[in-house]
């Protein structure tokens, strides 16, 4: 929006700072469904239950963060100058990119199968899904975006911690 009212682009430092307020609300929103994911993980840790539903998530999620956290130090630390600069951030690239996006969504959600529900998950699965948000280090790619095409594209029936058999 800055650039399409002449404001020029805000830097890295003020996405940074939205991405800040979107997990702050996301950890308030589902506190409850993180605190018993949380629970459950250490529960299972504790009780050397690595197959419980709750255990089994916890781990993927851990694992499913890394990709990112990895690839983001990884910018931050080598590629910062460069990458706030990148044609990425142009307003061209931020739509093309969200064009491409919308299209592999739309043909995700037309060819994804559904047939595994996230009790089912696997630390392997969840690793793939880290590889996807990786992609939301592009402007222009949205990180559940990037999560839940990669899902769909995986087979997953996406639901919430209830129901797992």
């Amino acid at each position: 929006m800055p650039v399409l009212l002449g404001w020029g682009d805000p830097g890295v430092a003020v996405t940074a700072v939205l991405q800040l307020g979107s997990i702050v609300a996301v950890i308030a929103y589902f506190r409850k469904d993180l605190r018993q994911l949380g629970l459950g993980l250490l529960r299972g840790l504790r009780q050397g239950n690595l197959n419980a539903p709750e255990t089994r998530l916890g781990l993927a999620v851990a694992v499913g963060t890394v990709p990112i956290l990895a690839a983001g130090l990884t910018i931050r630390l080598f590629f910062y100058e460069a990458y706030g600069a990148s044609v990425l951030r142009s307003l061209a690239g931020i739509g093309v990119v969200s064009m491409v996006m919308a299209a592999l969504l739309a043909l995700a959600e037309r060819v994804g199968r559904r047939r595994h529900g996230l009790w089912q998950v696997s630390v392997t699965a969840e690793w793939l899904l880290g590889l996807a948000q990786m992609l939301a280090l592009v402007p222009g790619v949205s990180r559940s975006g990037s999560t839940l095409t990669a899902a769909l594209l995986m087979g997953w029936l996406v639901r919430g911690l209830g129901g797992h058999p």
